[in-house]
């Protein structure tokens, strides 16, 4: 195993300052020397600007604070690709944790699939009430196109934290600055289309699952969800051929956001979700758990 590959570490921290410790040292406990970690305090108001200079002043010139105003995680994102210099980046959330040896398994990885731009492992989530579940990454098919139409069906998850990025296409490829939520979709569904890619079936990440997470944020999610197939369907980021799944993917994109409407007791507007889902593609809204969704946020509408 090469051990000359160096990681960026990039944590973007806002409002973290009760656990970003855990997960820079998280890092540090990786061992050796080819790393370096970037922790960007993105306009907290608690404490975690002072969190994270206490972390500096102890672990020495390995990890650099950056303070800035309040821009969102992919500002976050892109400057610290920016402003680092290792051959792979990771970006991982300030409530999370690399699993121990996680550097040595991407090492592993990278050198035996010949440097690819990304490589997805698994990892292990916590439930708020300590419930754990393993989540491995199985191996990803050939085809770039099967790839990619495993991710946009939600047959393949990748986690901030799990995958690391070779830097060229993580240049290639920034953040949508302009989305609140869905801009790691679109980011990790480019690189499966365009670029090869490795996994690890074992875990390399601890996430700590959470309720206060933007997957539960009904406005980030109307704001960025019936975006994301423009985005992603831009003739310059995906294939030619690609353009075919337009509109299976418009059709997910809005039976999701079907579902966050659901769960905030917005029928109607679930509904509106539901009827836009089964504009774009019957086929995907006629599935029996999507119909049976849509059914039961009409019967609540009728009743209240």
């Amino acid at each position: 195993m090469r051990l000359d590959t160096t990681f960026s570490v990039v944590i973007p921290c806002y409002n973290y300052a009760h656990v970003v410790e855990r997960a820079i040292q998280s890092v540090f406990d990786q061992g050796g020397d080819a790393f370096d970690v970037t922790a960007i305090n993105d306009g907290s108001t608690d404490a975690s600007g002072e969190v994270l200079e206490r972390c500096a002043r102890a672990r020495g010139p390995s990890l650099r604070v950056i303070h800035q105003e309040n821009r969102g995680l992919s500002a976050v994102r892109n400057r610290g690709t920016r402003e680092t210099q290792g051959d792979y980046l990771i970006f991982l959330d300030a409530d999370d944790e690399l699993m121990p040896a996680a550097f040595s398994q991407f090492r592993r990885a990278i050198d035996a699939t010949d440097r690819p731009a990304f490589v997805i492992g698994g990892h292990l989530a916590i439930h708020p009430k300590g419930g754990r579940k393993l989540h491995p990454q199985p191996a990803l098919p050939e085809l770039r196109e099967a790839r990619f139409l495993r991710y946009i069906r939600n047959e393949t998850k990748i986690m901030h934290g799990a995958a690391a990025m070779r830097r060229d296409a993580a240049v290639a490829i920034p953040f949508d600055e302009s989305l609140r939520t869905g801009e790691d979709f679109l980011v990790f569904a480019i690189l499966l289309a365009r670029y090869d890619c490795a996994t690890i079936d074992v875990p390399v990440l601890c996430h700590h699952r959470h309720p206060g997470s933007l997957r539960h944020d009904v406005k980030a999610q109307e704001g960025s969800r019936e975006r994301l197939p423009e985005l992603l369907f831009d003739q310059d980021r995906l294939p030619p051929s690609f353009a075919r799944h337009r509109s299976e993917f418009a059709a997910r994109c809005a039976l999701n956001l079907c579902r966050t409407y659901a769960r905030a007791g917005r029928d109607r507007s679930a509904l509106g979700a539901y009827w836009r889902a089964l504009a774009h593609d019957p086929r995907v809204a006629l599935r029996p758990m999507a119909l049976r969704e849509a059914t039961r946020a009409l019967r609540r509408w009728i009743l209240s």
